[in-house]
């Protein structure tokens, strides 16, 4: 046991022989510490981004701006502009989910609009702020005149004059009716402008027929013939079928009517959408009776267009007190309340 200890108390002393030497030792002369130098190249980071000028690809980015590890800015729509600098960074991408969308530096890395939407890209449109045709490069057509129709259309270049008459101002009317030849349907033959200038196709008796078929009486504030007065009124509406049968050129325009009382307790919201239905009636039934479709028209203008007043040049009322001038009485609200039937050998619509 006692050579046990003497043995530990040996190791123990060696042990802190040891250390105290270590402690005690110096480098040897002419032994420097190694120290690691980095060049300066590698030390110089001129946009403090973070990454070295020398494999900075960026070297002159914003600092606020987050780079990548070539010290580049983001560029979503890849254009080459950087989010940074570009107005459209993130507009939304094509049918295949591509995120932004490209556009040139010049633009601020906007894609090329169309100011003008003559169809032309502003940096292709000579003109961009004024639409054009392709031939002049997006610009205008040469219009001497100034009156709306090119040159090319016009034939008083030097002249002012509507498109419809060839930019000229001398308007014809070749037949003497009235009516000018672009608005005539029948501009070498004479007629009222009720047929739109064409000559009437319907004799005296025929016009009779129409006018007391006009006055063709429905239900209060629906599109329908009462069944007590059917036996009156279809009658009249066969005459007149057989009318446009007689004559298989001609067509009809069906204008709806009525006074200025709202409808009461009907399927219709206003008098126009009543009018329209009254006339749309009629329509139907002509076609029940063989007349083509493509031959008539139906149209509602409600209490617009007062009999008082009613011919091709009258424009529809819109205030309620004028309207109201031509519904004082009842025999007015009768006769405003009407189906009217003009036959002609053009279409009147």
């Amino acid at each position: 046991m006692k050579v046990v200890r003497i043995f530990l108390l040996v190791l123990l002393s060696l042990a802190l022989g040891v250390s105290v030497n270590a402690q005690k030792a110096k480098p040897k002369k002419g032994v420097q510490p190694r120290k690691v130098n980095v060049p300066a190249v590698y030390r110089v980071d001129s946009d403090n981004d973070g990454v070295p000028d020398v494999r900075d690809q960026c070297p002159n980015t914003p600092t606020s701006q987050k780079v990548d590890d070539y010290g580049c800015p983001q560029d979503t729509d890849k254009d080459g502009v950087y989010d940074y600098e570009d107005k459209c960074p993130g507009t939304p991408g094509d049918a295949q989910g591509n995120m932004g969308t490209m556009g040139p530096r010049e633009n601020n890395g906007c894609p090329w609009g169309d100011k003008d939407g003559d169809g032309f890209l502003d940096n292709e449109d000579r003109c961009p702020d004024v639409a054009g045709v392709a031939r002049y490069f997006g610009c205008p057509a040469p219009d001497f005149d100034q009156d709306g129709v090119p040159d090319e259309e016009d034939d008083c270049k030097d002249k002012k004059g509507p498109k419809h008459n060839r930019g000229c101002p001398e308007m014809k009317d070749s037949d003497g009716d009235g009516l000018l030849d672009y608005e005539d349907g029948c501009p070498d033959k004479p007629g009222p402008r009720e047929t739109k200038g064409c000559p009437k196709v319907v004799s005296a008796a025929e016009e009779a027929i129409l006018k007391q078929a006009s006055k063709i009486e429905f239900e209060s504030g629906k599109a329908t013939i009462p069944e007590k007065l059917q036996k009156k009124w279809y009658p009249i509406l066969d005459k007149v079928a057989d009318i446009l049968k007689s004559k298989p050129e001609t067509f009809m325009l069906i204008e709806g009517h009525t006074d200025n009382v709202k409808p009461q307790k009907s399927p219709f919201p206003d008098n126009k959408a009543l009018s329209e239905a009254r006339a749309k009636f009629v329509m139907d039934y002509m076609i029940s009776k063989g007349i083509a479709a493509t031959r008539l028209k139906a149209v509602g203008y409600g209490d617009t267009k007062p009999f008082e007043i009613d011919s091709p040049d009258a424009k529809p009322l819109a205030k309620p007190e004028e309207i109201a001038e031509y519904n004082k009485t009842k025999q007015q609200k009768e006769m405003n309340r009407r189906v009217k039937m003009t036959i002609a050998s053009v279409r009147l619509w």
